[in-house]
């Protein structure tokens, strides 16, 4: 869905990478620091660390960095040419990881039901199980499916920030069903 924003995006996303590339770190370092902030936000959503009323401020604000650092430690290895297969795989698996604990923190500080979280934490991984199996087989699957990791992550954002977590989590739910389905349907149609 945000692909459709793709030349703003990746303009933004470029200048970004410029102001952080002066800290002269490989990409891979942005990667922990965006799975850092991530352990962060699910800590904060868990209520373990309680900052008077706040915590959900915090949380997306930690959600919102995490993303940013996501997104940097790509636009990084390419700008720098450090692509690497390591690198892709560190990047995937740490976001797999910060969903975990994001969604987990959720669970925790009790904004739903345990049923919605598993639900929602499963459709999420299943997305990019399907992504990561098709690549297997040389299909390519970026932008591909109504909501990625992005979008799943943004409408958490803006439900967080709105006091309708629940909501969100069923939107995402919802969406997350329906780009597995896109996905395997355009597997389908490709092989």
């Amino acid at each position: 869905m945000l692909n459709n924003f793709k030349k703003e995006l990746k303009k933004i996303v470029y200048q970004t990478s410029k102001f952080f590339d002066r800290f002269n770190l490989h990409p891979n370092y942005w990667t922990m620091i965006s799975l850092i902030f991530a352990i962060l936000s699910g800590i904060f959503y868990s209520k373990y660390i309680i900052v008077y009323n706040f915590n959900e401020i915090i949380a997306v604000l930690m959600l919102l960095i995490s993303g940013l650092f996501d997104v940097v430690d790509g636009e990084l290895a390419r700008k720098n040419k450090l692509v690497t297969k390591f690198g892709e795989f560190l990047d995937s698996t740490s976001d797999r990881f910060a969903e975990i604990f994001i969604y987990f923190g959720i669970l925790l500080g009790g904004y739903t039901s345990p049923e919605l979280v598993y639900l929602v934490i499963t459709f999420s991984l299943m997305i990019s199980y399907v992504r990561s199996k098709a690549e297997t087989i040389k299909i390519k699957m970026i932008g591909i499916g109504i909501a990625e990791r992005a979008e799943r992550l943004l409408l958490l954002a803006i439900g967080t920030i709105t006091g309708q977590i629940q909501t969100a989590l069923i939107i995402i739910l919802i969406l997350s069903v329906i780009t597995i389905v896109q996905r395997i349907w355009f597997i389908r149609k490709k092989s």
